[in-house]
């Protein structure tokens, strides 16, 4: 049996899938560069530090590679 193509989803360009992923809904936090909601499923934590009265984690964007630092207190 194959679907009716009337019952598909519209199929959604690049930018629009983009701009969709970007706003997650406080899911997670916002890559820097490119704004990709990164899930805080700890795949993309590369190192976690102490620091003094802190936290400081080195993150890995999954979409463009961005390397960044976050400090949770």
């Amino acid at each position: 049996m194959s679907a009716d193509r009337r019952e598909l989803p519209e199929l959604k360009s690049l930018a629009e899938l983009a701009e969709e992923a970007s706003d997650g809904g406080g899911l997670g936090i916002k890559c820097p560069r490119c704004h990709c909601i990164q899930f805080s499923d700890g795949k993309n934590i590369r190192n976690t530090v102490r620091a003094l009265g802190a936290v400081r984690r080195y993150r890995v964007c999954r979409a463009c590679g961005k390397t960044w630092t976050t400090t949770e207190h």
